[in-house]
């Protein structure tokens, strides 16, 4: 990983870090997206893969991660929340499935 663990949170089977160089990594199980990446491609996540760089809008920064039993959201200093993941419940915030 990239310039030191900012922040960690663990899922019920994923986790999600954040460095402080704003890189964004998950792992664990991405059987509902949860890990940020396409379910047909990756079901499991053996090892810490880079969701995101640095957020383009250098006045904007990733200011928490979060993870729930199967979905993770980041919330950006600007206020703008992205979410990815099971949204069964609509726990997404874009309505249900």
């Amino acid at each position: 990983m990239h310039s030191g663990i900012w922040r960690l949170c663990c899922g019920s089977n994923h986790n999600l870090v954040l460095t402080h160089d704003q890189s964004l990594f998950a792992w664990g199980c991405n059987s509902q997206g949860q890990c940020g990446q396409l379910v047909s491609q990756h079901k499991m996540l053996h090892s810490p893969f880079k969701l995101l760089k640095p957020l383009k809008d250098h006045e904007d920064s990733i200011f928490q991660i979060d993870c729930g039993e199967n979905m993770s959201g980041f919330l950006t200093t600007k206020g703008y929340l992205y979410t990815f993941g099971g949204n069964e419940y609509g726990q997404l915030a874009i309505g249900s499935d």
